[in-house]
């Protein structure tokens, strides 16, 4: 039988999966997690190189059934809000899935770091809670400046803040605990935690039968506005022989395992303190923005070609796992800020960006008329751009992107 494989929400980088698996021979079928597909989503939600599309409801296990008789063999999440019901349905079908010990690990970031050091492994201090005063008893005990607070299961930097005193604790926390996650889901609990301090890194993995192959390590690059928030500037990719590679990836290779993950895509975000690797987070489900034509320019290969690869041929993707990977050029992956509150107008500006010369791909979220807010986490950045070239061309055009933005977006 041939192998039939069902994405749930193939949005972001999970767009991509469909004709990355058709190449390979495999069929696909989308599942929808939510009615509505989210907002930050929905011009980069494209299902129309799978077979069928099937919305879930309420209940797994007839989706689970239904399923089934159609044939599939695997299941994997598009995207984060893909990756509890993903869980669920590989779980009651059998395909190769992760751990079931416990799945809400991979979601709670409490859990996660709990289930890090019941492993041998390092995570930062914290506490989730939806009280105020465990939360300032929290901090009481802590006794450093500054701490991070985040919802609990964020993603792609949903209402990161940090804060530097009991005012903006209280503030920053009411705040979360007042909103919806970046998938949807009003906000349980507010997780507080250390400020770890160092480089910030992120592992793009795949994982087969337990086996972890290491595809991509970039370096982010944040700013921090002033009232504390935390959004992505830039990212890079290391060479594989930077020293800081090998110090991450024994680590992450031991946070997939703590955290079960055994059967598909990860993107694990690590910080490099003084203490060593530090886990900030990680998504079982692949890096989120992508465009992999354009990392295969300079890879040579992608993490949505490598998923593909495992799913259609397991024993040719162990074959390869392990090997490292090599850099043809300085990519770097720009995420687009958006300065202010405002109408998006007719994008013409976007034709001074394609004439950069590194450019090399980008990514619009919005549609013109669309109302944009003020950049604060990776849901209202307006886009993505990557350049590629020489490191002293592409630092040249970046400068120049950050110049064209005062004037990119307004209508």
């Amino acid at each position: 039988m041939s192998p039939l494989c069902a994405v749930v929400d193939a949005y972001s980088t999970g767009r991509f999966l469909a004709p990355a698996l058709r190449r390979h021979g495999v069929g696909t079928i989308h599942v929808q997690s939510t009615p509505d597909v989210p907002a930050h989503l929905r011009n980069v939600a494209d299902i129309a190189g799978f077979s069928e599309s099937i919305a879930f409801r309420d209940d797994v296990r007839p989706l689970a059934a239904r399923l089934g008789l159609r044939g599939v063999t695997h299941i994997v999440a598009g995207t984060e809000t893909g990756v509890s019901l993903a869980d669920s349905l590989s779980a009651v079908l059998g395909t190769p899935g992760h751990g079931v010990s416990c799945p809400a690990a991979r979601r709670d970031k409490s859990l996660m770091a709990e289930r890090l050091r019941r492993s041998g492994l390092d995570a930062p201090d914290g506490w989730a809670t939806h009280l105020e005063n465990e939360a300032l008893a929290w901090l009481g005990g802590h006794g450093q400046w500054p701490v991070v607070l985040k919802p609990v299961d964020s993603a792609g930097g949903d209402n990161v803040q940090v804060c530097a005193d009991r005012s903006a604790v209280l503030n920053a926390f009411r705040r979360i605990m007042a909103a919806r996650n970046i998938v949807g889901q009003r906000n349980r609990r507010v997780l507080l935690q250390e400020f770890l301090t160092g480089e910030e890194l992120f592992v793009n993995t795949v994982s087969w039968a337990g086996c972890h192959h290491v595809a991509e390590v970039w370096k982010y690059t944040k700013r921090r506005t002033p009232d504390g928030t935390v959004i992505y500037d830039y990212e890079e990719p290391l060479p594989h022989d930077d020293r800081r590679v090998a110090r991450v990836a024994g680590y992450v290779a031991g946070v997939l395992d703590a955290l079960e993950i055994h059967n598909g895509a990860a993107h694990t975000e690590v910080i490099l303190t003084s203490r060593g690797p530090v886990l900030v987070d990680s998504g079982a489900r692949l890096a989120g923005s992508v465009l992999p034509q354009v990392v295969s320019r300079c890879f040579g290969t992608s993490q949505v070609e490598l998923l593909a690869t495992a799913i259609a041929a397991p024993e040719r993707f162990i074959s390869l796992a392990g090997r490292p990977y090599c850099l043809g050029g300085h990519l770097r992956y720009v995420s687009l800020i958006c300065p202010r509150d405002c109408l998006l107008g007719e994008l013409q500006g976007l034709e001074q960006v394609r004439r950069l010369p590194t450019f090399a791909g980008m990514t619009i979220m919005a549609r013109p008329g669309d109302r944009l807010h003020r950049t604060r986490d990776s849901a209202t950045s307006p886009g993505q751009v990557y350049l590629f070239g020489g490191p002293d061309d592409v630092a040249r055009d970046y400068r120049r992107l950050r110049e064209l933005e005062g004037s990119l977006y307004d209508a």
